[in-house]
């Protein structure tokens, strides 16, 4: 709504207030509700002086989630599933309607759901599994590109991880969002705001409505990490969760254990 002429322009950046990410190599700062000229009052007082004493700061796991959120909002609009990719992300579409009493438009929004959140985690887990192992990937991966990524995937397949990465999107995806999926996820640097991303990325990133026919719920760690404590006693006992989903309940229960066996072995 701002005229285009210099002097609208320069009134505008004064007044208007902005939401900034700032990425100053490991200085990130997400800014809301300041107009620029606090923005770059900020990056003189606070910022430069971080990068001077190589303070390291990262985006919060809230600004994280609330970005994929609408990234994945975004693939499922406009992803491309014929019936055998449908087919193929839900593994067998009788059963998951049988088991959801889904109709077919229903599962439609499921399996673009799934499809959207497979590409996510595909690419997250890459981008986590880089940064413990870089040379797992010769040469750049930007500008990213579907061969770039498929020559990728097939690295990690190589070592395993075939429960993430067996399903093949990619062919869904149209470039556009590819690229920024990726480059969403590349300079967010997730590895930085790692713990629990998986259980929290899949809870909080499903719509609604579709959480509610999958009957998905989250298990937040700090509930899992009390039942942990009530439940184990010793760090030999054995932990049983057939329904763990991300694992969250099992990463407490290990914790717990791992605690326990350094206390007996004193």
């Amino acid at each position: 709504r701002v005229q285009p002429t210099e002097q609208a322009i320069r009134s505008s950046i004064r007044s208007e207030i902005s939401t900034v990410l700032i990425d100053a190599g490991e200085v990130k700062e997400e800014l809301r509700e300041r107009p620029f000229p606090g923005v770059i009052d900020f990056l003189k007082t606070v910022v430069f002086r971080r990068l001077e004493k190589r303070e390291k700061t990262y985006y919060s796991m809230s600004l994280v989630i609330s970005l994929l959120q609408e990234q994945v909002s975004d693939l499922m609009r406009d992803i491309n599933l014929e019936e055998k990719a449908l087919l193929h992300v839900i593994t067998d579409k009788k059963l998951l309607m049988d088991l959801g009493h889904l109709d077919p438009k229903q599962l439609e929004n499921v399996a673009r759901f799934l499809a959207s959140y497979i590409l996510l985690s595909q690419i997250l887990f890459l981008r986590l599994l880089v940064s413990a192992r870089p040379d797992l990937i010769t040469g750049s991966l930007t500008p990213i590109t579907h061969h770039k990524l498929r020559n990728a995937f097939a690295k990690v397949l190589e070592i395993n991880y075939r429960p993430i990465f067996s399903i093949d999107v990619l062919d869904s995806i149209a470039d556009d969002f590819l690229k920024d999926t990726f480059t969403l996820i590349w300079g967010l640097e997730v590895e930085r705001v790692r713990h629990d991303l998986p259980g929290r990325i899949f809870h909080e990133l499903m719509p609604t409505e579709i959480r509610k026919m999958m009957a998905a719920f989250y298990t937040r760690p700090q509930a899992a990490d009390i039942l942990a404590n009530l439940t184990i006693e010793r760090s030999g006992e054995t932990v049983f969760d057939p329904a763990c989903g991300s694992g969250t309940i099992l990463v407490s229960a290990y914790k717990r254990k791992r605690t326990l066996f350094y206390v007996e072995h004193k």
